[in-house]
């Protein structure tokens, strides 16, 4: 379990490095959820080890690295994991366009639940941008399904469990 974890955290450390990166122009307003896509892998991978708890848990270090509300990614992360952690038998039946299709629809809602979150603490604006980091997640993930399976695969770490 030692080598699970180790593979979890080195995934989240990539993926909380991605999502403070510069990024040019306004190409940061498509920038996905890394590390609740990644944590989505992990859930749907392994849902008896890793589940809503943990989630809450990134999420919270999320809003400190990023500068968000505190709370915001910790409520969003604990609903989208507790959707994967539950369902988690059905989803692994999808084929992975099926999953991305899914992945972009609760992603849109991890990013309504941030505006709703946000708008309290301060006035923003609604627009079509919001569509952009679900939809980028959704197209990004048969990639980062297969990437996290086959450094899964490689560091041998298995699901006992299915």
């Amino acid at each position: 379990m030692i080598r699970t974890d180790g593979l979890l955290l080195a995934s989240l450390v990539c993926c909380w490095v991605l999502s403070i990166i510069p990024m040019p122009g306004g190409s940061s307003l498509a920038r996905p959820e890394w590390p609740l896509l990644v944590y989505l892998y992990w859930t749907l991978a392994m849902p008896e080890r890793y589940g809503v708890l943990l989630a809450a848990v990134i999420g919270l270090f999320q809003d400190g690295l990023t500068g968000g509300v505190t709370g915001m990614n910790m409520l969003a992360y604990a609903v989208a994991a507790s959707v994967f952690a539950g369902g988690a038998r059905r989803i692994r039946m999808f084929n992975v366009w099926q999953q991305a299709i899914l992945v972009g629809l609760l992603l849109l809602l991890v990013e309504f639940l941030q505006y709703w979150i946000t708008r309290f603490s301060h006035p923003v604006r609604i627009g079509p941008w919001l569509l952009l980091p679900p939809l980028s997640a959704a197209l990004l993930w048969p990639w980062l399904m297969v990437f996290l399976r086959g450094m899964r695969r490689k560091a041998g770490v298995t699901n006992p469990f299915g």
